[in-house]
């Protein structure tokens, strides 16, 4: 399950201050995409902890036998608040359950040639595009040429065909010969309605294999604090 949230404080204005803290506790990973507001900069500065700093101290007396240096250890903050929100946009803040703190670099696919590339071999939507499909079947994953082609591809398949016409989920093929055009209509749905699912399971593995790209790269750009 994932929580994605603004900030910290829409937790708090939800469930309240105690129900927040029992959530984020549970949490495994924290991502903080971008840090805006003073609250959550405070929080993930928290929880980033501190540091040891060491620091000199040089004394003089009378003379110069006199004189001599002391070395001290404070706490520091690993993140001020305010470099949390100064911190550059191509850079996160990745928390890990019993591991340490990361700064994470992020990868945007739409500027990446290699994921475009990718996202072009899956037929995917452009980033662009402001209508989304509904998901009520399983062709609203394809646009009309591409369900044109498909259907083109299962007439083709069938030898013989007969004039008898069999309306599909926004596209027309022919039904093949056979001995009623119930039967006939119902192989030609079928065999479209498989051409449409051999489809959809291409642009899944391709876009799980993107996905997968995409974690190895933030793998190897990620460095511990």
């Amino acid at each position: 399950m994932a929580i994605v949230l603004q900030n910290i404080s829409q937790l708090d204005e939800t469930y309240g201050k105690a129900m927040r803290e029992t959530l984020v506790a549970g949490a495994a990973l924290k991502l903080f995409v971008a840090i805006n507001d003073n609250e959550t900069a405070k929080y993930v500065s928290d929880a980033l902890g501190t540091y040891t700093v060491t620091h000199t101290t040089k004394m003089m007396g009378a003379g110069l036998s006199q004189s001599r240096v002391s070395l001290g250890h404070m706490a520091a903050p690993l993140r001020r608040p305010q470099e949390l929100t100064r911190m550059a946009k191509d850079k996160s803040i990745l928390l890990v359950a019993n591991a340490r703190p990361f700064e994470i670099g992020k990868l945007y696919f739409f500027r990446n040639r290699r994921m475009r590339r990718l996202m072009e071999r899956a037929g995917a939507s452009s980033v662009y595009r402001r209508v989304l499909r509904p998901w009520t079947e399983t062709s609203a994953w394809l646009d009309a040429q591409s369900k044109l082609e498909l259907a083109t591809r299962a007439a083709q398949r069938e030898s013989e065909t007969t004039p008898a016409v069999v309306a599909r989920k926004g596209y027309v093929v022919e039904a093949p010969a056979g001995n009623s055009d119930g039967e006939n209509a119902q192989k030609a749905c079928a065999a479209v309605d498989a051409d449409i699912s051999n489809a959809v399971a291409g642009i899944i593995d391709e876009a799980q294999q993107a996905t997968h790209l995409l974690s190895r790269t933030l793998a190897t750009r990620s460095r511990p604090l």
